[in-house]
């Protein structure tokens, strides 16, 4: 496969490995951009079986997976509309049966867990993602994620509700909904605890959790990191993984895997950074997160 711009009337690149320039880039810088879009669910391994595309079939899988990528882009057949546009939460999107009106966010620090009900079309939604990682029949999937757990992407509308896109609306999402399997509800609150000790003990900022439902239907409701609301509007910002920004295939994200000259490791990832942050900015951060990380 290959990749070229159409016109250099862009705002930026779409990838650190792809400049903006009007020569051609080849099989192997397109695929490290464009592979690493692909998410990894029973979704694509559906798509695949019903329609007969093979795994390494980049361009075939992005024609029927590649609306809502990860970050700010689209891939669609030619001619047709943008996947996701800017969107007007109060229009663009409807509140779903049965969900609660989402608190303004609490203060970073606090660790209190507030469970907020649900029913009706959210329970069943939640319900269909805790025992089948899929969207209950009749409900289309607005975002595919990527994941081992049961994702849904949702929006908070203006009044607090939870929604999703109306069809053909082209409007992004607002926060994530993760449902872990029956054996595995506990993880809800550690979660959500963990974030905000996170949020507690370092500078980087932590996207803000809510937990909903109680018992055995629990999710972890998440603040989207990639998204911009403003009044009443919401864009996406772009971004990408370090593998997209180094031109390295899916095969080479664990260090492990890689060779000389060919390897994702901290020291060139943060040398994509550009002038970001000071090398103590950055060196400090990634401790701090680490270190967490690995304590919690």
């Amino acid at each position: 496969m290959s990749f070229r711009y159409v016109t250099d009337a862009v705002p930026h690149a779409i990838s650190a490995s792809l400049p903006v320039r009007a020569e051609p880039f080849g099989d192997v810088a397109a695929r490290g951009c464009f592979y690493n879009l692909l998410f990894e669910n029973e979704m694509r391994d559906q798509v695949m079986q019903r329609h007969g595309i093979a795994e390494r079939d980049i361009v075939g899988l992005l024609a029927h997976l590649g609306a809502d990528c990860p970050g700010a882009i689209s891939c669609v057949p030619e001619g047709a509309p943008p996947g996701k546009r800017p969107g007007r939460l109060g229009i663009d999107c409807e509140a779903l049966d049965g969900a609660p009106v989402v608190p303004e966010a609490a203060p970073a620090t606090g660790l209190d867990i507030v469970h907020l009900p649900v029913e009706g079309t959210l329970a069943r939604l939640m319900a269909s993602l805790r025992d089948h990682r899929r969207l209950p029949a009749g409900i289309d999937d607005p975002s595919p994620l990527a994941g081992g757990q049961g994702k849904v992407a949702l929006a908070v509308l203006p009044n607090g509700r939870l929604g999703l896109p109306k069809p053909g609306s082209g409007a992004p999402t607002t926060h994530i909904l993760k449902v872990p399997r029956a054996s595995a509800m506990s993880s809800v609150a550690g979660e959500h605890l963990a974030t905000r000790l996170m949020a507690r003990v370092q500078r980087h900022p932590v996207a803000q959790t809510r937990a909903l439902g109680e018992g055995s239907l629990q999710g972890l409701l998440i603040t989207r990191f990639d998204r911009n609301v403003a009044e009443g509007k919401v864009h996406r910002l772009h971004q990408e993984d370090f593998c997209q920004a180094l031109g390295f295939g899916h095969a080479l994200k664990y260090e492990r895997r890689g060779v000389e000259g060919r390897v994702l490791n901290v020291e060139d990832s943060f040398g994509r950074s550009g002038g970001l942050f000071t090398v103590q900015e950055r060196g400090g951060r990634l401790l701090a997160a680490v270190s967490l990380s690995i304590r919690t």
